[in-house]
């Protein structure tokens, strides 16, 4: 295979420069999915944490839906289904 003959004529400076770009890639591939993983985590808490106070504003009934949804950020039509499913 070419693969086997690229390795094998390699100078010993190539296969280590190789073998710690291979390494520093590895690990910035796992930092990076991660962090991507950490920012979807939390970005699922917050909006949990949005329906949740919705619903208790909602069972509260002191606030229109209108003024919830500007209070919490979400869509007045989302909290909407929210209250019609209480």
């Amino acid at each position: 295979m070419a693969a086997d003959f690229i390795v094998k004529t390699m100078s010993k400076e190539d296969a280590e420069w190789f073998r710690q770009n291979s390494y520093e890639n590895a690990i910035w591939d796992y930092n990076h999915g991660m962090y991507r993983a950490e920012k979807r985590g939390i970005a699922k808490g917050e909006r949990r944490k949005a329906l949740n106070a919705a619903r208790n504003l909602l069972a509260m009934h002191l606030l229109s839906v209108e003024q919830i949804a500007q209070a919490i950020g979400l869509p007045v039509e989302e909290v909407q289904e929210i209250a019609a499913s209480l």
